[in-house]
């Protein structure tokens, strides 16, 4: 632990007042699906401040918790510091380490209790066993895109793996470095729902005025579906660019259903249905 992350307190060990602040008032600003380059200060100190109490716990961060730790945007912030304790070990808590933790028994190597993480691989079978399919694919998508985990490396873990092996397998097929956020994968796991459909992320289409890309796209049915925040494309030049590839997309016959992000996380059955009617409407007329 670096210097200054724990203090001494009654013969034990204790977080450091600036970092136990990141635990008892965490950020409310939703920077958690953001890669670390652009999270604001305060998300790096509640990481700093989350790996001390898995060391509290003499455990390793897991989950969402360990997805952070090692870069990766997720779709869900975790409401508690989320850690792995070795089988057959007490749990601990060190005075003065503040903030709810949910606890987990795995058998952890070595490795992962010295570095008081998950290692990549396992994070991403774990939160396939444990999390909606759609926040375990958006984590196993990051893990994907950061070159952390290899397709073939996920593939193989998972057709081995001890715990909810059918969760994993799935998450497995289903992932890809191609989605670029949390967000398209959640969108992704909707979307495989859908029946009559095969959505391809970042889909190309060839248009009169150069190449265009769509979130997901059916080239068959030319059903696109596009992730519409602010937050991913938050900028006025960026706006103006998605409206005219609307339009021309609109030209080719190309139906574009954008998916906002609050509605995509609070009424995800309703946007499947308006993009099942859009799939059976596209269908029907062929």
């Amino acid at each position: 632990m670096a210097a200054g992350q724990v203090i001494t307190m009654g013969g034990g060990w204790a977080l450091a007042p600036s970092l136990a602040a990141h635990l008892r008032h965490r950020p409310k600003a939703p920077a958690w699906y953001l890669p670390p380059e652009d999270r604001p200060d305060e998300w790096l100190g509640l990481l700093r401040a989350m790996q001390v109490v898995a060391a509290s716990r003499r455990g390793a961060l897991a989950l969402r918790s360990a997805a952070l730790h090692h870069g990766w945007p997720v779709l869900d912030a975790p409401t508690t510091t989320e850690v792995a304790v070795p089988q057959g070990r007490k749990f601990r808590a060190l005075p003065g380490v503040h903030g709810p933790v949910t606890m987990v028994r795995r058998s952890l190597r070595a490795s992962e209790l010295a570095d008081r993480v998950t290692d990549p691989v396992r994070t991403v079978l774990d939160c396939a066993a444990t999390l909606p399919f759609r926040d375990a694919l958006a984590i196993a998508d990051s893990a994907l895109r950061t070159g952390d985990v290899g397709a073939l490396e996920l593939s193989e873990a998972a057709a081995r793996a001890q715990r909810g092996r059918a969760a994993a397998v799935r998450v497995a097929e289903a992932a890809t470095a191609l989605a670029a956020n949390p967000f398209e994968s959640a969108m992704r796991a909707m979307a495989l729902e859908v029946e009559g459909a095969r959505f391809v992320p970042q889909q190309e289409v060839v248009t009169p005025v150069g190449r265009a890309w769509v979130d997901l796209g059916d080239p068959e049915l030319r059903v696109a579906l596009e992730a519409d925040s602010y937050t991913f494309h938050g900028s006025t030049d960026g706006f103006v660019r998605d409206i005219r590839r609307y339009n021309v997309l609109a030209t080719l016959d190309w139906a574009v259903i954008r998916v906002g992000f609050g509605d995509l996380m609070k009424h995800p059955g309703a946007i499947k249905e308006q993009v099942q009617a859009v799939v059976w409407g596209r269908r029907s007329s062929r």
